[in-house]
């Protein structure tokens, strides 16, 4: 549940940041929304996760131009990505594609128990991409949060979940808020996939 309210805030946070800034003008804060919004949500994804006890890093890209955020939980390496059209694979970069190698040994997922895979080689590790989007009525919120595992050769997704599927599928009892929760983001994942 922690990371739809860290993605909720960041999108907030990095709106208000941008279009109620009195030195920027509207075409100025288009184009520092998504740069702010990166920013402010990995750094909360990253202060989550280590709150969480997993292990946090930035590493570099091939071209050394580039810091992203991995996350370790168990057996997953999770990057972060956002997506303007969930229809089409994410744009490709060689850390993701060498991370997607990683699931050539994935056996078949069954949702909610892609965390809970417990391969039988220790060394053995799998990548993830925790991928979202604007609402497209309202660009200030997320319009889905989902985590996406990559085919070994990157073309698409092996296995994809909307983050609330597996919050629910997770959860022994929901109460009453996250049940509420759950129910808006699903109603504005399913409307912005309709779009």
């Amino acid at each position: 549940m922690d990371i739809l309210i860290v993605k909720f805030w960041s999108y907030s946070e990095s709106h208000a940041a941008s279009f109620n800034n009195p030195l920027l003008d509207e075409c100025d804060a288009e184009y520092s929304y998504p740069h702010l919004r990166r920013a402010i949500m990995e750094k909360r994804v990253r202060d989550s996760a280590r709150a969480a006890g997993l292990s946090v890093s930035l590493q570099w890209n091939q071209a050394n131009n580039y810091q992203f955020t991995e996350i370790e939980a168990g057996d997953w390496v999770f990057t972060l990505k956002h997506t303007s059209d969930e229809k089409h694979m994410l744009k490709s970069s060689i850390f993701r594609e060498q991370s997607a190698e990683l699931n050539g040994l994935l056996p078949q997922l069954v949702m909610p128990s892609i965390l809970g895979i417990k391969p039988t080689d220790a060394k053995r590790r799998f990548s993830a991409i925790i991928f979202h989007a604007t609402d497209r009525v309202d660009k200030s919120i997320p319009g889905f949060v989902r985590i996406g595992v990559p085919r070994e050769d990157f073309s698409w997704w092996e296995e994809c979940f909307d983050i609330h599927e597996l919050i629910i599928g997770d959860t022994v009892a929901p109460s009453q808020e996250e049940i509420t929760a759950v129910a808006t983001w699903k109603k504005r994942a399913a409307r912005n996939s309709n779009q």
